[in-house]
């Protein structure tokens, strides 16, 4: 319950530091405020020699079951995968935007990697948009996205549509305001670090209960 409370209030304020005015921000096409954006690929499934490496290949399925960062995945490729397909290296820190399937779930790069087809690497350029900041908006607009995807004939995303994602972006007087930028995300993360506090200890309460079941079961602890 007190998780739950947590996330309605993450949800809330993800809403509201997100409202556009423009005085205050301005719109800008996100395919012009980042260094790089590209889509993964997959290289032939058939050729043992492409996969069981040490390269971090993120999948739909992983990204649809990760939290905030992704470190890790199912499948892993080998130098001769990624040189023998259009899957490509992504650094540490790029955001991870999921096109089909889990459209609009989003996830940050821990480690270096590469992704399938169906994920976008999205580096901003940090003179404009701050990653945090990008990664919670994108979070924030996912249930839009979703449900244009139901209305319309394109189920999925790609890189052109989202290019034309408009991006609020806090202005001052010199430009850009980025410091207002990581203002937003650390109230964020903040958020984001409570939940993941109760969820530890969540877990940890189910880990004691369990134990204590099996005591009480084999009779090593009487009530």
């Amino acid at each position: 319950q007190c998780i739950n409370s947590y996330l309605k209030i993450k949800k809330f304020l993800l809403q509201k530091l997100y409202i556009y005015n423009e005085k205050k921000y301005s719109l800008v096409r996100l395919g012009d405020a980042v260094i790089s954006m590209s889509s993964g690929g997959t290289p032939l499934t058939s050729n043992s020699d492409y996969f069981d490496g040490d390269i971090v290949w993120v999948s739909i399925d992983d990204i649809s079951r990760c939290e905030k960062y992704i470190s890790d995945s199912a499948r892993k490729l080998t130098a001769e995968g990624i040189d023998k397909s259009s899957a490509k290296i992504f650094p540490a820190g790029t955001i991870l935007y999921a096109m089909y399937a889990s459209i609009g779930k989003c996830a940050i790069a821990g480690v270096e990697c590469s992704t399938s087809q169906a994920i976008l690497g999205i580096a901003p350029d940090p003179t404009i948009l701050d990653t945090q900041y990008l990664y919670y908006y994108l979070c924030s607009i996912q249930g839009n996205i979703i449900l244009q995807g139901q209305k319309g004939t394109q189920s999925n995303l790609n890189k052109n549509m989202v290019s034309k994602f408009q991006i609020p972006i806090p202005i001052n007087e010199n430009g850009v305001d980025l410091e207002k930028q990581k203002h937003i995300a650390s109230i964020l993360i903040n958020a984001d670090d409570v939940i993941s506090i109760h969820k530890s200890k969540l877990s940890e309460l189910k880990k004691q209960r369990k134990a204590l079941q099996q005591y009480l079961l084999n009779g090593i602890v009487r009530v």
